[in-house]
């Protein structure tokens, strides 16, 4: 009896302890979202949610407040494109205790790699880039499956290209000039993306001048 006794002992003490650990998990968490997205302030989450799950679920609530108003069917659509833009790549993820993290929501999407989208702390801060196609945007095209034009981030090379682009399409034959042709453009692009944020900088340094 003795035997049966403990047993029963430790069983109650698992099931308080495991009582303790969901009620923790399942506590409310704040989480603030900051930068150049659709809504920025405070949230509420859950130590359960990944990053990239609050991001699109805050998006979603937002997007339909947003068309709650709205009736006519061009404006749906206007301001259905202008809220979508908002980065994927080059999140920053800051946390209480001096961490910060930079966040790849696009990478994660492609690759399933879960260290570009975490679960959430208290008190965690998202902060979005901002959006700018004619600054921080690399075009590729030709002989890929999927053409596309993306956000550049510090680092990215030929390899973050391809993978965007889902690849070389295999029907293309001359795959070694088709590499060196996107290398070639890709620095163009970048040279211009760069002399184009210099020459805006500048003007808006002009323009505090002349406030001045």
């Amino acid at each position: 009896m003795t035997v049966i006794s403990i047993n029963i002992s430790a069983q109650e003490n698992d099931q308080q302890n495991n009582k303790q650990v969901n009620a923790l998990i399942l506590q409310p968490i704040t989480v603030t979202i900051g930068g150049d997205f659709i809504v920025t302030g405070s949230f509420v989450s859950s130590k359960l949610q990944r990053l990239d799950y609050f991001i699109t679920s805050i998006f979603t609530g937002a997007e339909q407040k947003a068309f709650g108003s709205l009736t006519q069917i061009e404006t749906i659509r206007h301001v259905s494109i202008v809220i979508k833009k908002y980065a994927l790549r080059d999140i920053t993820l800051k946390r209480t205790n001096g961490e910060i993290r930079k966040i790849d929501l696009m990478k994660f999407r492609l690759t399933g790699d879960f260290a570009n989208n975490p679960y959430l702390l208290n008190d965690d801060m998202i902060i979005f880039p901002a959006y700018d196609l004619n600054t921080n945007f690399v075009e590729i095209i030709g002989a890929v499956n999927k053409e596309v034009k993306f956000q550049f981030v510090d680092g990215d090379g030929l390899a973050d290209a391809l993978l965007f682009a889902g690849g070389i399409n295999q029907a293309y034959e001359n795959r070694q000039q088709f590499l060196r042709d996107q290398q070639a453009s890709m620095i163009e692009q970048l040279q211009k993306a760069e002399d184009q944020q210099l020459e805006g900088r500048g003007q808006r340094e002009g323009e505090r001048d002349a406030v001045a």
